[in-house]
């Protein structure tokens, strides 16, 4: 993995920051601006009922809807995302051996396509040995130091961010679907 990608990929997504942020843009007219309202994305058609008869919202749907129509545009395209970078570091690392044991993910998990297709959107979940819920990068983190017998990335590392995003990846478009009874009821 070339170690340009990283200052790339960190200098994108911090320019991608300041053209989005309020403070970027221009502030010098009184007239305060508003937000043009987007049309919901195509794919966006399964929000879901809030779990609570006391929620102000009819359904619950990805933040995706409430962005500006360039930033929805960005998104859709794999090609100008920049978090698209850190899902091509993933790839790479899915299939790389590391640890004692000589292993990848993709010694246990074969092709990610087909393995990882909805896990992410199930996450966090119960986690019986430890008795409590993990997150994604936790259970990341639980296969390296079990099955690779590698050392845990730490958190927020470039490593984990990039595995994480590839794994979510493969649920891209799915709803959520995270239990939320049981041993995982608030």
């Amino acid at each position: 993995m070339p170690s340009v990608r990283y200052p790339l990929a960190f200098a994108a997504v911090a320019t991608l920051a300041l053209a989005v942020s309020p403070r970027a843009q221009d502030t010098s007219s009184s007239t305060p601006r508003v937000q043009e309202t987007s049309e919901r994305p195509a794919w966006q058609e399964h929000g879901i009922k809030p779990q609570s008869p006391d929620s102000p919202f009819e359904e619950v749907v990805s933040g995706l809807y409430f962005r500006s129509k360039e930033t929805q545009a960005m998104q859709a395209d794999d090609f100008n995302n920049p978090g698209f970078l850190a899902v091509e570091q993933g790839e790479e690392l899915w299939s790389k051996v590391d640890g004692a044991a000589g292993k990848s993910c993709a010694s246990c998990h074969n092709d990610a396509a087909s393995t990882m297709k909805g896990i992410a959107a199930a996450y966090p979940k119960w986690n019986e040995k430890l008795a409590k819920p993990v997150n994604l990068e936790q259970r990341i983190n639980i296969c390296r130091s079990g099955a690779l017998k590698a050392e845990p990335w730490a958190f927020g590392s470039p490593e984990l961010t990039a595995m994480t995003t590839y794994i979510r990846n493969q649920s891209r478009g799915m709803p959520v679907a995270v239990k939320v009874d049981g041993p995982m009821t608030p």
